[in-house]
C-alpha cells in the first residue's frame, strides 16, 4: 500500500514540494487517465488530450512550491488541465494539431534557450525517436525529416492515412514520456 493518498491532500502537497519524485508518480498514476478522459471529452484526440495533460504534470511540478497545502491538488491538476485546453483552442478555433514544435516548446519553456541548456534535451529527443518501434520512427521520421504529408507517407509506405496517424501520435506520446521522465529523474534540477 502506498505511503501517499489524496485522503490526506495536505501531506501529499507537502512531500511534493519537498521535491519527492515518489509522491509526483504517484500522483501521476492516479490522475493521468482521469485527466486525459477529462479533455478528451473537449479534444476528441486521444493524442492531443495526453499532450495537455503531460503538459499540466510539468506544471504542477515547475509550480509545485507555490501550492497551497489547504487547496485541492485535483482541482489544482483539473483547472491547468482544462486552461492548458483553453489556451490552445483559443490558437485554432477548428482544429489544435500537435506538432513537434509545440511539444519541444512544452519541454522547454520553463527555461532560458541557449546553447548550453539546449543541446541535452534535443539529444534526449533524439534518443527518444531512436527508441520509437520500427514502424513507427519510420513513419515519424518520414513526417520529420522530409516534412511529407500524411498523404504522403501513406502512398510511399502503402498504408492508410489513418495508420500513419496513428503512428505519429503513438510516437509523440513515446517521445513526451521518455523526455518528461528524464527531464523529472536525470536533471530534477530543471524543475527547480
Amino acid at each position: 500500500m502506498s505511503q501517499y493518498s489524496f485522503d490526506n491532500n495536505e501531506k501529499l502537497i507537502h512531500h511534493l514540494q519537498a521535491g519527492d519524485v515518489e509522491c509526483f508518480q504517484y500522483i501521476f498514476n492516479e490522475l493521468v487517465e482521469p485527466l486525459t478522459a477529462f479533455i478528451y471529452t473537449y479534444t476528441h484526440d486521444e493524442a492531443l488530450a495526453e499532450d495537455i495533460v503531460q503538459h499540466s504534470f510539468m506544471k504542477l511540478w515547475e509550480k509545485r512550491t507555490f501550492l497551497d497545502p489547504q487547496g485541492s491538488l485535483k482541482t489544482f491538476l483539473f483547472t491547468i488541465t482544462h486552461n492548458r485546453f483553453i489556451d490552445l483552442y483559443r490558437k485554432d478555433k477548428k482544429q489544435v494539431y500537435l506538432t513537434d514544435t509545440i511539444y519541444i516548446e512544452t519541454v522547454l519553456e520553463t527555461e532560458e534557450l541557449n546553447e548550453e541548456n539546449l543541446k541535452p534535451r534535443l539529444e534526449q529527443i533524439d534518443k527518444a525517436i531512436e527508441n520509437l518501434p520500427q514502424k513507427c520512427r519510420e513513419v515519424f521520421l518520414l513526417k520529420r525529416e522530409n516534412n511529407l504529408k500524411n498523404k504522403e507517407i501513406a502512398e510511399y509506405l502503402e498504408i492508410s492515412i489513418k495508420t500513419v496517424e496513428y503512428h505519429i501520435s503513438r510516437g509523440l506520446r513515446i517521445i513526451r514520456q521518455q523526455v518528461l521522465v528524464w527531464l523529472i529523474l536525470i536533471i530534477p534540477s530543471f524543475f527547480n
